[in-house]
């Protein structure tokens, strides 16, 4: 399995709060724990705005959330690239074994598996000293030793481009299109598809950024089409129908930051998004389009390569006004992120979230994903890093009485032979426990990935 380098985030009070993993990318809000003081919160954030830090300590690029164990640069030990012209490329491919000993997700009678995977993948950046143009494209194949109906192709294509209209002004754009299948065991996806259910996603992204001294204006939009293909019953072998899950999503946000101290900044953001369906939904004929606001104060603190730390608070409604059958999600919200470089040869990473998905449950709206997280970096050598994750996840159905609790725990190494190959090996272990007791689950997944680039 891929293991991704972001950052995750934590939490600062002993309530329950709602932050997206990537602080670049704010899509979804919070609903607040009533036993977690909002005033104390605004406080903390007030506090923590007011905190002053030395210039040397505090930077913009390349502080604690840029510069963890697991991301960091090593020059000797990361692929160089290949020069084309005024692009830098990244050619890579990545082969994994992986043992899955139920990988269908049932609670009784699981069927265990041998899973080999590819992944390909070429990555291009330009090396200009102004703007910037990213190309990527990737493919992830995996196939079963025996469920030869488990096989699935993923795979992704996207391009970006930074325009730098002045030194504290630019504009971001981005395009892109994947196929993702669905996991066995998700209850969104029919129990009984003969196939994983695939989903395709394209969408486009645009984004501007202003800086005034210590003043920060940024506009922000996107929309995403998805799009899911019909499949077949493997009781009954008559077509599942996936397709009025279709759907449009829209999002505008617009936000405003005040530079309190040289590491510091408090900022208020503004988000309206909205969902369409192609159609009504099942036999039930569900109106599942919706409209939601979200608007969070904020602040955010960085120390060099040590500290980083952001709390907000806000205002999160998600309505359902075409169908008086779904009900409505509003309330207060909070968040915050935490990364801490303990050592320079430690990271600790932790991150609570709770966000709203779509779901296609019958008498469903949707449901609230409450996430807590922990993790731990730590590198043996230059070139052999270790670590361990644990997430705690739970799912709870509005309009329905349907909970699931799911705990996942990670541990992995990996080992940089030389700039070239390096090796990626672990074991994922994962729990679900579920109010539908038909649907809880246990799996065991060990594997090995051999990564090779250029």
């Amino acid at each position: 399995m891929t293991r991704t380098n972001s950052h995750m985030n934590f939490f600062v009070c002993g309530g329950e709060m709602t932050l997206p993993v990537h602080l670049a990318q704010h899509r979804r809000s919070i609903i607040l724990n009533p036993l977690c003081s909002f005033r104390r919160l605004v406080w903390a954030m007030l506090i923590l705005a007011a905190l002053p830090a030395p210039v040397a300590m505090a930077q913009e690029d390349g502080g604690a959330s840029q510069m963890t164990v697991a991301n960091r640069p090593r020059p000797d030990w990361d692929a160089a690239g290949i020069g084309v012209g005024g692009f830098l490329v990244f050619p890579s491919v990545e082969l994994g074994l992986a043992n899955d000993d139920n990988i269908y997700r049932l609670r009784e009678a699981p069927t265990r598996d041998i899973v080999r995977a590819a992944r390909p993948r070429i990555f291009g950046v330009s090396r200009w000293s102004r703007h910037e143009i990213e190309l990527d494209a990737g493919l992830d194949a995996s196939s079963f030793e025996e469920a030869d109906d488990e096989d699935v192709r993923n795979w992704f294509l996207g391009a970006g481009g930074r325009f730098d209209i002045g030194r504290d002004t630019w504009v971001r754009a981005q395009v892109n299109m994947r196929e993702l299948h669905e996991e066995r065991g998700d209850p969104e996806s029919p129990a009984t598809a003969l196939r994983p259910v695939s989903r395709r996603m394209s969408g486009v992204q645009v984004e501007a950024f202003r800086r005034m001294n210590r003043l920060t204006v940024g506009l922000e939009g996107s929309y995403t089409d998805v799009a899911f293909d019909d499949t077949v019953d493997s009781v009954t072998g008559r077509p599942l129908v996936q397709n009025d899950r279709d759907r449009a999503e829209r999002e505008v946000s617009a936000r405003l930051g005040w530079k309190v101290a040289s590491a510091s900044e408090m900022y208020l953001r503004a988000t309206r998004y909205s969902r369409r369906y192609d159609r009504p939904q099942g036999e039930d004929r569900y109106l599942r389009d919706s409209d939601g606001t979200e608007a969070v104060l904020g602040s955010r603190l960085e120390l060099g390569a040590v500290l980083a730390v952001e709390v907000f608070a806000g205002y999160r409604s998600q309505s359902y006004d075409r169908d008086e059958r779904l009900p409505d999600v509003d309330g207060l919200g909070y968040g915050g992120v935490l990364t801490w470089n303990v050592t320079p040869l430690t990271t600790v990473r932790g991150a609570v979230s709770r966000t709203v998905n779509e779901s296609a449950l019958r008498q469903a709206s949707g449901y609230l994903s409450s996430t807590w997280e922990i993790g731990l970096d730590h590198e043996l050598r230059r070139n052999v890093l270790i670590g361990a994750d644990m997430s705690v996840t739970t799912n709870s159905y509005e309009g329905i009485e349907r909970e699931d609790d799911i705990v996942t725990s990670t541990i992995w190494v990996t080992w940089k032979f030389n700039r070239t190959v390096s090796a990626n090996f672990g074991y994922r272990g994962q729990r679900r426990d579920s109010t539908v007791r038909r649907d809880d689950y246990a799996k065991n997944y060990v594997f090995l990935d051999v990564r090779l680039s250029l």
